[in-house]
């Protein structure tokens, strides 16, 4: 079973990567410590975040918040050509001022209910421009080089919420979720402490097994045990930083054991790239 994995470790305050396959490409499901911004440039995409399902155009700005679980899948035979900016929220915060806050884009796509920013004619348009500035920055090894690209970093975010307060932007809605899936996920999350199971659930909700598992898999990108796994992980991890004991974390958060916790955390770890 595909499983949800940590990807990645941010050891510098932002990083951008250029990156274009014309090979088939999957990806699982995984999540990251930090912000993703990612700029589809080319490519047929539907970009899974958190349950959540978005049909991509070129030049969609998708924003991916610390710790949401997500997946791109990618049509067969097509070109995909990204960029993609990994940046700590730390940074984001230090490099902030009263009124300017930039994280302010994330927190207002959250607001309009969607991970998508859609800037009619992008390749135009100052943000645009900003970011092959920061691009080609990244590249530079001239005077100041690292002071240099911060700058260039921190103007791209200027301009990226600069975008976001336009009202020519706008949020592209998921895909209508199905209402009985929407209820299935509400009954999960509110049971995750609790042992659930597939065949559980299909009972609770009147569905046979493997129309309940097509359907949930059908509208969400998981599978039922997929989502339990990771919205379980997830859980301790928030109980885990707030100061919590492992052992008691995992127990309260559905986990019968450490030990079974323990696996299905090393297991979802087991990919450590940037490559997405």
């Amino acid at each position: 079973m595909p499983q949800a994995s940590k990807r990645g470790y941010l050891n510098d305050e932002f990083r951008i990567f250029h990156n274009r396959d014309e090979a088939p490409l999957s990806i699982d499901f995984h999540y990251h410590e930090f912000h993703k911004i990612m700029i589809l440039l080319e490519g047929e995409v539907s970009y899974f975040i958190d349950g959540r399902n978005y049909r991509l155009r070129p030049y969609d700005i998708v924003l991916i918040r610390k710790g949401e679980i997500h997946r791109p899948v990618i049509q067969p035979g097509k070109v995909y050509e990204r960029i993609l900016i990994y940046c700590s929220p730390a940074y984001l915060e230090e490099h902030s001022v009263p009124g300017g806050e930039l994280s302010a884009c994330f927190d207002k796509a959250k607001d309009a209910k969607s991970d998508v920013l859609r800037l009619p004619q992008l390749e135009k348009s100052r943000l645009y421009q900003s970011l092959l500035a920061l691009e080609e920055a990244c590249s530079d090894e001239g005077f100041a080089a690292e002071l240099y690209r911060r700058a260039q970093f921190i103007g791209f975010m200027i301009e990226l919420n600069r975008a976001a307060q336009m009202g020519a932007v706008t949020y592209p809605k998921t895909t209508p979720e199905n209402h009985r899936v929407g209820e299935i996920r509400r009954y999960l999350d509110s049971h995750l402490g609790e042992p659930l199971t597939v065949e559980q659930v299909a009972k609770e909700f009147y569905l046979s097994r493997y129309h309940l598992m097509r359907l949930f898999k059908a509208e969400t990108g998981f599978t039922i045990n997929e989502y339990i796994t990771v919205q379980r992980l997830l859980w301790v991890r928030r109980r885990r930083n707030a100061g919590e004991n492992a052992t008691e974390a995992a127990l309260a958060c559905g986990f019968g054991t450490y030990s079974s916790y323990y696996r299905a955390e090393k297991k979802y770890a087991a990919r450590r790239s940037l490559q997405e």
